[in-house]
């Protein structure tokens, strides 16, 4: 057997879940103005190598896309069973409940999360008050404030709007008068606390270390771990070792020497493209492909990667509030008309008027003026399942500035069976279409913003850098 650490930092705030208890605090209601006992859920922020073992299966079925194509196996009992190769491959680096028998190679390892980390909840992050303030981040992080459907006068944020799972339905302010009697607060680590994490791989043979090493690094490169994940939280940033190196896997590919290394962070542009092109050469060979890959799961080689411009100010706070505002403002500039859809509603009071909605991921759930609440689910053997966006946000390093990325993996959505309120429906693209248009026009955003001359300014601080992931690969 053979181990090695690989260290990282937290790069944007990482939520975990993990054991609860509860305290109990005084306050005074102001609608009373009575003293009343409010209980505060709090959350121990846990991390397992089960954890991470999920995510590098994930990324790997990510990383061959799905197939249709079924091998015959032989089971330990000489017996002829077909198994899905993606399955078998998925076997062969994390082990299988089914029995093969022994010309089947398969590998072993196992994940330390050293140390494992804990940590008690904090009162609501500072970072999550600081982003109030729109002019901290510029006009651009601010939304049309004559917005098209009459509503009131509102300011986007792209922080406020990627975390708002994390914190709309988990804290309680109880000196707010409609607040209820409990708070829940979850623990997270904080990319400004210097903690630093490490994870011990042991394998059994050295292929099955690089392999294991490989696959985290696409997770970390595109993704993170822990709540909130694919929206730009629980990124980790691969550390160097004692020897101020990265790790690095060579193979000789076609004759020549392909050097790997795991890294995050970037000294530029070039260095950016240059390692991702060869880590997925290695990648490639580490992992052959299936024969006959599709896109009935979310499939990265035909996806496309967005980079966006360096962001002013520079900081992971900031970079995350582009990312989000991004993707605000698609959301926004796509809902329907506030009046015209309410005077629609008041017309047609004795039917259901169902509103379209771009969907990346699964169930979703909204709700638009007076129309009725739609929740959409996808459907798996007569029952709702989760499925996971195939849109990943994340935040990336290069010259040591902080870049968002966008990266939208390839994925048939006419395969889903759809109910929106328990009538079908049918998609073939669900609006991410038009989202890569979106992404493309970086005209688009200043047309959403409050922006009095938008010819005086300069595109380029608000392009994405657009790749198609098959680039990569030539």
């Amino acid at each position: 057997m053979i181990s090695k650490n690989i260290e990282f930092t937290v790069r944007t705030p990482l939520f975990l879940g993990g054991v609860s208890h509860i305290d109990y605090k005084q306050h005074i209601n102001p609608r009373t103005n009575r003293q009343e006992e409010y209980e505060i859920k709090t959350q121990e922020a846990l991390l397992s190598g089960t954890a991470f073992r999920g995510l590098l299966r994930w990324w790997l079925r990510c990383w061959y896309g799905y197939t249709d194509n079924m091998i015959k196996v032989k089971d330990e009992k000489g017996k002829n069973k077909p198994i899905n190769e993606l399955a078998l491959k998925e076997a062969h680096l994390f082990g299988s409940s089914e029995s093969f028998e022994s010309s089947i190679e398969t590998h072993s390892f196992k994940l330390l999360i050293n140390p494992s980390p804990s940590l008690q909840a904090e009162e609501l992050p500072i970072w999550q008050n600081q982003i109030q303030v729109s002019k901290r981040y510029g006009f651009y992080y601010v939304s049309d404030r004559h917005r098209r459907d009459g509503r009131r006068e509102q300011y986007y944020n792209g922080l406020k709007y990627f975390s708002l799972y994390l914190f709309n339905r988990a804290n309680r302010n109880p000196q707010r008068s409609d607040s209820r009697n409990s708070i829940s607060q979850r623990a997270y680590f904080d990319p400004d606390s210097n903690f630093q994490l490490s994870v011990k791989i042991i394998a059994d043979t050295e292929k099955t270390l690089q392999k294991v090493i490989a696959v985290m690094w696409l997770a970390f490169q595109f993704g993170g771990i822990g709540a909130r994940s694919r929206r730009c939280f629980g990124n980790l940033e691969f550390m160097k070792d004692d020897n101020n190196k990265y790790y690095e896997i060579k193979r000789k590919i076609n004759g020549a020497e392909i050097k790997f290394k795991c890294k995050n962070t970037f000294d530029n542009q070039d260095d950016y493209k240059k390692t991702l092109k060869y880590n997925f050469k290695v990648l490639n060979d580490l992992f052959h492909p299936l024969k006959n890959p599709n896109n009935k799961a979310p499939y990265l080689k035909s996806g496309s990667l967005y980079l966006s411009p360096p962001i002013r100010p520079d900081g992971w706070a900031e970079a995350i509030s582009f990312a989000g505002a991004t993707m605000q403002f698609f959301r926004a500039k796509s809902d329907p008309d506030y009046n015209e859809l309410r005077d629609i509603c008041n017309v047609n009071r004795d039917e259901d008027v169902f509103c379209e909605r771009a969907i990346f991921g699964l169930p979703l759930q909204y709700r638009f003026s007076d129309a009725p609440n739609v929740r959409i689910d996808n459907y798996h053997d007569s029952k709702p399942t989760r499925l996971a966006s195939p849109v990943l946000v994340s935040i990336t390093k290069i010259g040591n500035k902080y870049r968002a990325q966008y990266l939208i993996c390839d994925f048939d959505y006419s395969t889903l069976k759809l109910k929106a309120n328990d009538t079908n429906i049918y998609t073939d693209d669900n609006g991410i279409s038009d989202f890569k248009e979106y992404l493309n026009d970086p005209k688009s955003f200043i047309n959403d913003l409050a922006i009095e001359d938008p010819d005086t300014l300069d595109f380029d601080l608000f392009k994405y850098q657009p790749h198609k992931m098959k680039d990569f690969f030539e």
